[in-house]
């Protein structure tokens, strides 16, 4: 992987964050929002804390990574999954994924005024093709199953990946252990999430499970860990502001996969491709843009 550029690193992330939305999707046929974000957060845990407890000795621990890493769980663990998980749920993962990925703005700059990182036209411009695309795909679709006002859900949930890339990207700064970082944030996260569940326990659904539901959300938090792993790795050998944009390719590569496997719960038109074309274009020149 060391032979690898980050930003290559971020985009096989980006697909594969792309496979996750798709067992997001399928995970939400047959569970509560608030169970599949416990259930995927819990995987990432349980797989993450041993690998990343071992990794690190006593001696190398930092209070502001620890401090970084808890905050980013709490924002972008326990608040963005089940933003994510409530979005999906209500309009689609094909609508929902695109909508949230509006992210690389927000953390271009927050790269720019807190990391002090430099920006070029070809970053924003970028930047620009992304977002563009983005919304595109978001109100270009034919489709009256869903309602403007769920659009709050996947707009919230890129402010909490914002604030969360940028803890994570802080908590790096002073221990840089990609797998650590995620078993802190597993911890917080899933106390944040316990937080959720105690003021909606009376909620009959949540304890409604089915097998299937079950196994399609532990692959989602197998597949979501991978492609956090991936990530935190390309963040932490390159700027906020050029691996971001690269990361939220991810919802073409949803467009594209819930064609393909999730054709009778969603369908993907024309107008989906024409946003995914503006995506690609925007990727290539922020990647084009890395090498100034």
């Amino acid at each position: 992987m060391d032979s690898l550029s980050p930003l290559t690193i971020a985009l096989v992330s980006s697909f594969i964050y792309g496979i996750s939305n798709v067992f997001a999707r399928l995970s939400l046929e047959h569970l509560h929002p608030l169970a599949v974000a416990g259930i995927f957060t819990a995987v990432n845990l349980v797989v993450a804390a041993p690998i990343g407890f071992a990794a690190v000795p006593l001696s190398a621990y930092r209070w502001e990574a620890l401090v970084s890493f808890t905050l980013m769980g709490l924002f972008g663990y326990a608040g963005l999954r089940l933003l994510f998980a409530v979005g999906i749920r209500l309009l689609g993962v094909s609508r929902h994924a695109p909508v949230a990925g509006i992210y690389p703005l927000f953390t271009a700059l927050g790269g720019y005024l807190i990391f002090g990182e430099q920006t070029t036209l070809g970053l924003w411009a970028g930047t620009s093709f992304i977002v563009g695309g983005i919304f595109w795909l978001a109100y270009k679709r034919e489709d009256d199953t869903w309602e403007r006002k769920h659009l709050i859900f996947p707009l919230l949930q890129s402010v909490f990946r914002t604030i969360g890339a940028i803890f994570r990207k802080l908590g790096l700064l002073y221990m840089d252990t990609p797998m650590f970082a995620i078993a802190i944030g597993g911890i917080s996260g899933c106390a944040g999430l316990l937080g959720y569940f105690y003021f909606c326990r009376s909620d009959e659904r949540l304890y409604q499970y089915s097998l299937n539901g079950l196994l399609f959300s532990v692959a989602l938090g197998l597949t979501n860990l991978l492609a956090q792993y991936l990530y935190t790795i390309a963040l932490s050998r390159s700027e906020i502001s050029l691996v971001i944009p690269v990361i939220s390719t991810a919802p073409l590569f949803t467009i594209l996969l819930t064609r393909i496997f999730l054709g009778r719960l969603e369908q993907v038109g024309r107008e989906a491709i024409a946003g995914g074309i503006l995506i690609v274009l925007g990727t290539m020149l922020v990647i084009f843009s890395s090498h100034r």
